[in-house]
C-alpha cells in the first residue's frame, strides 16, 4: 500500500463573521488523527471578533506580515504535540462571497504546491479520523474527489443535506464508498490532479452553486466522485424550506430563492442540464404567477437570462 503519510494537505476554511464556529472547526481540524500540514483561514472581511478570538486560541498572533492578491496575511507555526501545523490566515480586501473564499484558498494551497486540499465552511466540525479516512480511502481506490458523510450535527442519525434522496445515516453505515454523489465543500477532499486539469472555482458566482458547479465540472472532466461512508462531517442541519409549486396542492415542491441563486443555476443548466432550464422556468412561472408575484416573476425571467449570458456583475 501506499504510503499515505507522505502526502501534503491544506486545509482550507472560509469564514465570515462567525467565530465562534470557526474556532471549533479549527479544533477539530487540529485534533484530527492525522494532521494536515497547512490550514488556510480565509476570512471574507469580517467585522467581528474573528481575529481576537483567533489570537487568543494561538492561530494567529495578530500581526499582518504580508499581502497577496487576496488581503493581508500573516502566518505562523501552530504548536501541536505532535508535530507543528502551519497556519496561514487571509483577511480578505472584500466579501466576494463563499466562492471568492474558495477561489482564494484552494489557489494559494494549489500554487504551494500541496498533494491535496481539504475544503470546508466554518460551520462544519470534522470527526476526529475523518482526514485520515478521506485519504487512505481515497489512496486505496484511485479517487481525486471525494468527500465525507455529512451528519446532522444535532442528530447523528440523519444527513444534514440529504445524498441520492437518502436522508436516512444508517443506509451508509455497511458501504465504504457512495460513488456520483457528495455534498460538495463540506470536508470536500480534492487531489492537485484535479485542479491541475480543471484549474479553480468560479468566483464570479459569489455564493450557491460554486459547488455544485465545480463537482460538475469534475465529473464532466472524467473523475469519478464519491462519498466515503466512514469519514464523518458534522453540519448544521439545511434549513430550507420548500413549497408546493401550486398551492395547497401536495404534487411538486420548489425553493424560493434569491436572484443569485436563480442566475447560478441557469448558468449551470446551461453548461451541464439543458432540459433543466425550460423546467426551472415552468416551476416558478407557476409557482409566482399563482400567488401573483409578478415582480418576483420578471425577476426570474431578468437573472435567468444573466445566468445564460454569463452577465456576474450586479
Amino acid at each position: 500500500m501506499k504510503n499515505i503519510t507522505s502526502n501534503t494537505i491544506g486545509v482550507v476554511v472560509v469564514t465570515y463573521n462567525r467565530a465562534d464556529l470557526l474556532i471549533r472547526c479549527l479544533d477539530a481540524v487540529v485534533a484530527q488523527t492525522l494532521l494536515p500540514t497547512e490550514i488556510l483561514i480565509i476570512d471574507n472581511h469580517s467585522d467581528d471578533k474573528t481575529r481576537m478570538m483567533l489570537k487568543e486560541a494561538n492561530y494567529i498572533k495578530g500581526d499582518f506580515i504580508d499581502s497577496n492578491e487576496h488581503g493581508k496575511v500573516e502566518t505562523l507555526m501552530y504548536k501541536h504535540s505532535k508535530s507543528p501545523v502551519k497556519v496561514t490566515y487571509v483577511f480578505k480586501d472584500t466579501n466576494d462571497g463563499g466562492a471568492g473564499g474558495f477561489y482564494a484558498g484552494m489557489k494559494m494551497a494549489h500554487e504551494a504546491g500541496l498533494d491535496w486540499i481539504w475544503m470546508m465552511d466554518d460551520d462544519g466540525v470534522p470527526a476526529v479520523n475523518a482526514l485520515y479516512t478521506l485519504l487512505n480511502v481515497a489512496t486505496k481506490r484511485d479517487l481525486l474527489y471525494v468527500n465525507p458523510l455529512v451528519i446532522n450535527e444535532c442528530n447523528h442519525t440523519e444527513l444534514s443535506f440529504g445524498l441520492a434522496g437518502k436522508t436516512d445515516a444508517a443506509y451508509f453505515h455497511d458501504k465504504e464508498i457512495f460513488i456520483n454523489a457528495i455534498n460538495p465543500f463540506n470536508g470536500t477532499f480534492i487531489n492537485h490532479k484535479v485542479i491541475d486539469k480543471i484549474g479553480y472555482i468560479k468566483r464570479e458566482m459569489f455564493i450557491w452553486g460554486d459547488e455544485t458547479e465545480y463537482t460538475n465540472r469534475v465529473s464532466h472532466s472524467g473523475f469519478k466522485i464519491a462519498t466515503i461512508c466512514h469519514a464523518y462531517h458534522y453540519h448544521p442541519k439545511r434549513g430550507l424550506k420548500s413549497y408546493n409549486i401550486i398551492p395547497f396542492v401536495n404534487w411538486k415542491k420548489c425553493y424560493f430563492h434569491n436572484s443569485i441563486h436563480v442566475r447560478n443555476y441557469a448558468y449551470i443548466n446551461k453548461k451541464y442540464n439543458k432540459s433543466e432550464i425550460l423546467k426551472d422556468l415552468i416551476r416558478y412561472t407557476i409557482a409566482y404567477g399563482l400567488r401573483f408575484r409578478f415582480r418576483d416573476l420578471l425577476d426570474v425571467y431578468r437573472y435567468t437570462y444573466r445566468g445564460l449570458m454569463e452577465i456576474w456583475e450586479s
